[in-house]
């Protein structure tokens, strides 16, 4: 059987200054860490869904591009993409809402700006 002092985990030690005394300190303290990295790990996803967030990445990563490696560009083209057509989905669902909502107040809903215009059968060619 092992002193008290052992049962301690490695993570509620080095998490706080005092010496735990007995295990289900140690428990609790562990549990608190992992709830305050949890909630750190939450803040820092809330921040960045923030307006602007995006646009600023975007243009951080086009900047990038044009010093990066080859294989760096190419991770950094991938991102690029993904927040790219996130944008767009993004565009075409509050479009949509929109749409939605003039249907509803009774509305002819206006034309697709240029950039969210998917081509319709009659479109296609002549």
């Amino acid at each position: 059987r092992r002193p008290k002092e052992e049962t301690t985990s490695r993570v509620a030690r080095s998490a706080s200054p005092a010496p735990v005394t007995s295990h289900q300190e140690a428990i609790r303290a562990r549990r608190e860490a992992l709830e305050m990295a949890r909630q750190e790990s939450l803040k820092k996803a809330l921040a960045k869904k923030e307006f602007g967030h995006r646009e600023d990445e975007i243009a951080s990563l086009e900047a990038q591009m044009h010093s990066a490696s080859t294989y760096a560009a190419a991770g950094l083209k991938r991102r690029l993409q993904t927040l790219k057509a996130a944008a767009l989905r993004e565009e075409r669902a509050a479009q949509q809402r929109r749409e939605a909502l003039q249907q509803v107040q009774g509305e002819a809903p206006r034309p697709h700006s240029g950039s969210l215009s998917r081509p319709t059968s009659g479109d296609m060619g002549s």
